[in-house]
């Protein structure tokens, strides 16, 4: 073959211009004549013996455009691996005539997508504010006290009801005719006003064994439809009282509840957890924010194909993840919600978007500065591995099977850390561990704008 190519990048954007000689098609369109011989048939005719000239005029034009495409995807196929190119969607194929004329050259363009493009700026030259997350004392008792309430008792008591005491009760429901709507069988605990019934305040001071009555009007904003703008009269029979316990903190407890020897392995461990999870949204947190000012000195372009690609990718994903079901499903759910998928793609892409850009930009850092994982990186992997794995002598083995995988998480580590180490740090601002909620939500707001859009648009439904 004696194509000729003339080939032009724009960033991520390749256009192919190909000259394919007419000589070329003749060849292949009587291969093609040839090839079918066997199968066309004519009236008048056996198959196989159809003349030539009546082959050309029933199906000439059909096989020199199949020659002419057999040629052009062998040439495309062959001069992408020879030069290198890596197109990642379809190429477009566009011919310079719109009808074209099989007794001269052919000239075709191919435009198709190209990996994305990045040329990062000088990143020494940006200065950013951070945060800091301090593990207090406090944080940690306020986690050891949430896991003994994970094995909280309830105990009975003989006195009277007092608020965050149980009550196991009866209580029959009567409109104001007298009917009875329903009897409530059910333990609630006092000043929670649990599904908005209002009979706390009406409990309290009452015993095992007590009956009340008393009456409750309510409006619309109540669990039972068939409560909804009536006076409710009540009659409440108290069948026991009881109060929640936690389990004392003790060696036994720990062992038994948590696999540790004791309490203060236990605390310790309670302690290193915390602080490792504080680190970690710091770390997060803080380079959030730098890449959007990474962003702001560099050239980053994304090729819409692979944004879309990863948007039908994450979809798939959180309908097996989250539900455990196929997108079709999904599609069902956002329907009976009144919503849609364009709706959910276009409330993910913009975090798609985020990631890819991320992704881009370490990758980048990666090749520019040669990072490699250090030896401490390769120790620590390790290091937690055992934790995950019961046979340790096995660690090795598996770090050596997944070893590519392994080592580009740890090259993005060691970018992270990179990024960190060479982007000037400004004011240092220090939060408490309990302030990761709120940071958490100008994260998402940071990585998902369309979300805070979303929100401010409900508001704005909710004025009208």
């Amino acid at each position: 073959m004696t194509c000729l190519f003339d080939f032009t990048k724009e960033k991520t954007k390749g256009i192919l211009k190909v000259t394919i000689p007419i000589n070329d098609i003749e060849v292949k369109y009587q291969q093609k004549i040839k090839e079918n011989l066997p199968k066309i048939k004519a009236k008048g005719f056996r198959p196989g013996h159809v003349p030539i000239n009546i082959i050309e005029k029933q199906y000439g034009q059909q096989f020199k455009f199949d020659a002419l495409n057999d040629i052009l995807s062998e040439e495309y196929k062959s001069y992408i691996d020879k030069e290198n190119i890596t197109p990642i969607s379809q190429a477009h194929i566009d011919f310079d005539e719109k009808d074209i004329d099989f007794t001269k050259d052919v000239k075709v363009t191919l435009t198709f997508d190209l990996p994305p493009y990045a040329k990062l700026g000088d990143i020494t030259t940006l200065k950013t504010d951070r945060i800091s997350i301090e593990v207090t004392q406090k944080d940690i008792e306020k986690e050891i006290e949430a896991f003994r309430k994970r094995y909280i008792s309830m105990e009975e008591v003989d006195s009277e009801i007092e608020k965050d005491y149980y009550a196991d009760i009866t209580a029959k429901a009567y409109d104001e005719k007298g009917e009875l709507l329903r009897t409530i069988d059910r333990t609630l605990k006092v000043g929670e006003n649990l599904s908005k019934l209002n009979l706390d305040d009406h409990l309290l001071k009452l015993k095992k064994g007590d009956t009340t009555t008393f009456e409750v009007s309510y409006d619309d904003d109540v669990v039972f439809s068939d409560f909804k703008n009536k006076k409710i009269k009540y009659e409440v029979t108290i069948n026991s009282v009881k109060l929640s316990k936690l389990p004392d903190l003790t060696d036994e407890f720990v062992k038994e509840k948590a696999n540790f020897e004791n309490v203060d392995l236990f605390k310790k461990d309670i302690e290193k957890k915390l602080k490792n999870y504080a680190e970690s949204f710091e770390k997060n947190y803080n380079l959030a924010f730098i890449y959007d000012k990474i962003k702001s000195i560099s050239e980053i372009e994304i090729p819409q194909s692979l944004i879309e690609d990863n948007v039908e990718h994450t979809i798939d994903r959180y309908a097996a993840n989250t539900y455990g079901i196929k997108r079709e499903q999904l599609e069902q759910i956002l329907k009976a919600t009144k919503s849609s998928m364009d709706d959910f793609k276009n409330n993910i892409r913009p975090s798609v978007v985020k990631d890819l850009e991320v992704e881009l930009i370490l990758d980048s850092l990666i090749k520019e500065k040669e990072i490699n994982p250090t030896e401490e990186m390769w120790n620590k992997l390790k290091e937690d591995l055992s934790l995950e794995v019961e046979d340790k002598s096995k660690i090795d083995e598996e770090i050596e099977k997944r070893k590519e995988n392994y080592e580009y998480y740890l090259k993005r580590k060691a970018a992270e850390e990179y990024i960190l180490e060479n982007v000037k740090s400004g004011k240092i601002k220090k939060y408490e561990f309990k302030d990761i909620a709120q940071l958490s939500e100008e994260l998402e707001k940071l990585n998902n704008p369309s979300k805070e859009e979303d929100n401010k648009e409900a508001h704005r439904v909710e004025d009208k």
